[in-house]
């Protein structure tokens, strides 16, 4: 059953509550590299939305691709439509998010967000969308890396439509080799959302592919935004039970066990036809000091590694 307006208005409260230096070189060969002119300025991708939304290599797409998300999918919908930030009891799930949010005006943001194709959650039920991204201004579409108990996916939902994943891609070898870069010694793949027509509030996700050089489209939506929120967000979340012997979030003593680092880098945004990086001016971070103790992990490391367009997330 499709959430309630009113609930999907308490997930957009807990978005915008609970998300609230060193600068990075430029690394030749870079996905980030990839995406931008000789100068470092974001340029615009290859072809335009009439391109076939199939193009992605190894994408399943409408049921065949809510089949293939299972319950994770089912996971997303439930949670964030009853939108509980706060757990209750010591081994209540807890929901919990940090990272970028674009300001007002914004129609289009391209990042280079990591994979981790071996890693697995040890806790059935719990699920790790990081990092997750949908443009503000009434985007269509959040394109979500999603790790659960099994193989980790590549989301396109489609908050204009069937509120589903439209589109799903496993984290596989055939994926890493077509999408797939190392940024700062991490495996790591480019994603952009960007609107294409105005006046049918039509947005498109493309992929960079490495091999072609060029963006591959992922997802094509139009309509009216359904997820209750105009805004938008690039974060670091999760759903998570409590591990009564550690008193931690499974997902937190998991991001140890793995070694896993979570990183969105090179963020950039469209504004007024135009992509820049990211900046205190045109974007925020929420909560601004995120407390350990909020997340159920006290050794997690929030680090702004570039202002506003590079963040990481490890123990």
């Amino acid at each position: 059953m499709r959430p309630s307006t009113s609930r999907r208005t308490r997930r957009t409260a807990l978005l915008a509550a609970a998300f609230a230096a060193a600068a990075v070189p430029l690394i030749a060969g870079t996905a980030f590299a990839a995406t931008v002119d000789s100068v470092g300025r974001p340029v615009q991708p290859v072809g335009t939305d009439a391109a076939a939304p199939g193009s992605v290599a190894g994408a399943r797409y409408g049921a065949d691709a809510v089949r293939a998300a299972g319950a994770a999918a089912d996971r997303f919908r439930a949670d964030r439509a009853a939108n509980q930030p706060n757990a209750i009891g010591p081994a209540a799930v807890l929901h919990n998010a940090w990272g970028v949010f674009p300001t007002p005006g914004i129609t289009g943001v391209t990042a280079t967000h990591t994979i981790n194709p071996g890693v697995r959650l040890s806790k059935g039920g719990d699920v790790l969308y990081t990092p997750t991204m949908k443009p503000p201004t009434n985007s269509c579409i959040e394109v979500v890396t999603e790790y659960s108990t099994g193989t980790p996916q590549i989301w396109a939902w489609d908050w204009c439509g069937s509120d589903a994943p439209a589109v799903e891609v496993n984290v596989d070898k055939r994926f890493v080799s077509t999408y797939g870069t190392k940024v700062n010694g991490l495996l790591s793949y480019t994603v952009r959302i960007e609107r294409t027509n105005t006046a049918a509030n039509r947005w498109t996700a493309r992929l960079f592919n490495q091999v072609k050089k060029a963006w591959d489209t992922l997802f094509v939506s139009a309509g009216t935004d359904k997820s209750g929120t105009s805004g938008g967000w690039d974060v670091y979340e999760f759903y998570s039970a409590t591990n009564p012997a550690t008193g931690h979030t499974y997902v937190c003593d998991d991001i140890a066990r793995t070694r896993m680092v979570l990183e969105s880098q090179s963020i950039s945004v469209k504004n007024g036809g135009r992509w820049t990086p990211a900046t205190p001016a045109n974007s925020f971070f929420n909560p601004a000091q995120p407390n350990p103790a909020d997340y159920r992990c006290p050794a997690v490391k929030f680090q702004v590694r570039h202002a506003n367009n590079s963040w990481l997330v490890s123990e």
